[in-house]
């Protein structure tokens, strides 16, 4: 099994990630997590988005 992870800071963004990365591979598990901050200078908050995907090669069997 192999892990990659995957972020971005929108989810259009993250989602065409992920499909472009699982073409061609059996994938396990998805994971996704979102984080949010808002440092005490930033009127704004950064939200991440990210996705652990668990998969392994497909083989030409």
């Amino acid at each position: 099994m192999k892990v990659k992870i995957i972020d971005g800071l929108d989810t259009s963004n993250v989602e065409d990630k992920i499909n472009d990365f699982i073409k061609n591979k059996e994938i396990i598990d998805i994971k996704y997590q979102i984080n949010s901050n808002q440092g005490q200078s930033c009127l704004v908050g950064i939200v991440i988005i990210s996705a652990l995907i668990m998969y392994e090669e497909k083989t030409n069997d």
